[in-house]
């Protein structure tokens, strides 16, 4: 088929299948991740985040340095999210997700580091994230919160991502 898609729509889609269209329309959005109380919704437009409060329809940027593959934190209190830097590729980072302080740097290294797309362990401690290598293979790593500490969980000469703890 040819020509583009369009600009995609954030909607509630349930079990069912059936769409319902939020109060107000957000366009343009991408990698949705609803919080962990369901009131809230993280996405990322154009090089940045926003926050959309469902029962208050009131849409907030959260970053504006950039910001991509969001996930919340499992107390929902903090969002975690890759971002572009000049001369260390991507890196990971923290805020608070009601935008009242400041970004936290949680793995800044020479090679790309980006969240792995599954949230933190449900305990908040582990983080899984993905590394690339010189040779353009990625491995797994998992994140101490508590510590910083970092280990490997994969890696091999493939391309691994996306780990999500069960």
């Amino acid at each position: 088929r040819s020509g583009s898609p369009g600009p995609s729509t954030l909607v509630w889609v349930n079990g069912a299948g059936t769409v319902t269209p939020f109060a107000r329309t957000l366009s343009g959005f991408a990698h949705p991740r609803v919080s962990p109380d369901g009131q809230r919704i993280v996405t990322s437009r154009g090089n940045d985040l926003w926050v959309y409060d469902l029962a208050r329809d009131v849409l907030s940027q959260l970053t504006f340095q950039g910001g991509f593959i969001p996930l919340w934190t499992p107390d929902g209190r903090e969002v975690i999210y890759g971002r572009a830097r000049p001369g260390t590729g991507w890196d990971i980072f923290r805020k608070p997700a009601d935008g009242s302080g400041s970004e936290q740097e949680l793995v800044t290294r020479p090679l790309d580091q980006v969240p792995s797309g599954g949230n933190p362990s449900l305990d908040g401690q582990l983080l899984p994230f993905a590394e690339w290598s010189l040779d353009g293979a990625a491995g797994i790593h998992l994140l101490s919160m508590k510590d910083g500490a970092d280990r490997v969980l994969v890696k091999s000469p493939e391309f691994e991502l996306n780990a999500s703890f069960s």
